[in-house]
């Protein structure tokens, strides 16, 4: 993956995540951690809408956005990529390394593999884009 792109996810920490539900589309704000090349962690309450809501549909989509009113300095992430249930103590090393508070927490852990992903970066050039099939 592009370093900048890498570099950008690993800077951040808070991500919107989009689901499909059978009553629509749902999106929460979800803290992350994040593994290369493309393996993103996210903890979930055991009882939230967007956990039952990808019990039927696993395909969810992300976002992570640089807050800024700079126009100039503007960069964001618009992601697909498909979720799943994760007890791999990998994953749980990186999520707590990088929320220590989560260690004394009860963490329902999901990856989220991309699969695809477009990085806006107006620093390159406004409007600057990179697009990347993952898959």
């Amino acid at each position: 993956m592009n370093e900048k792109i890498v570099k950008f996810i690993k800077d951040e920490h808070i991500l919107t995540l989009g689901v499909n539900s059978p009553d629509g589309a749902y999106l929460c704000s979800c803290f992350y951690a994040f593994i290369e090349p493309n393996l993103i962690i996210v903890a979930f309450g055991s009882g939230s809408y967007h956990l039952r809501a990808i019990q039927s549909d696993n395909r969810v989509f992300i976002n992570i956005a640089l807050q800024t009113d700079i126009v100039g300095k503007i960069q964001g992430l618009q992601a697909k990529g498909v979720i799943s249930k994760s007890d791999i103590k990998e994953h749980k090393s990186a999520y707590i390394s990088r929320f220590a508070y989560a260690r004394f927490m009860k963490l329902n852990l999901y990856t989220i593999r991309l699969n695809w992903l477009k990085f806006t970066d107006n620093s390159l050039g406004f409007g600057k884009k990179i697009e990347l099939n993952l898959a």
